[in-house]
């Protein structure tokens, strides 16, 4: 006999079976993850650094690395809060040894904001660029 357990897995959810007696445990985070108010005041007000507000102002070109798709990381909320306009930004999605994102999925990571991107970035099994 059998258990059925269904986990959180990127923006998807990943349905398993697993024999009954084995210990299952699910671990989840203690609070939400922050909202746009709780954003805007790490943004502008980070311990011990800069607001990151001045530290954008002071460069013309920009490297921004997000996660990639299998991550569910706000990264196009990051985004929007950065004050990117007028910049030249490149934007890195660290895919690690994951395949590279289709373009919906560069859409969903980056918010719809349109940065020259490198998909890929490099990959952790091989050390090669992938794109």
């Amino acid at each position: 006999m059998t258990v059925k357990v269904t986990l959180p897995f990127g923006q998807d959810l990943l349905s398993l079976e697993i024999d009954e007696g084995r210990p299952v445990e699910s671990v989840a985070p203690a609070k939400a993850p922050p909202d746009a108010v709780a954003l805007t005041k790490s943004l502008v007000e980070p311990t011990g650094l800069e607001d990151l507000k001045t530290f954008i102002e002071k460069r013309k070109r920009l490297l921004v690395v997000v996660n990639d798709h299998t991550r569910p990381t706000p990264s196009g909320t990051v985004l929007k809060h950065l004050g990117l306009r007028g910049k030249e930004v490149t934007t890195a999605i660290a895919s690690g040894s994951h395949r590279s994102p289709n373009a919906g999925e560069m859409r969903g990571i980056l918010g719809g904001e349109g940065h020259r991107t490198v998909a890929g970035f490099s990959c952790m099994t091989t050390g090669k660029r992938v794109r």
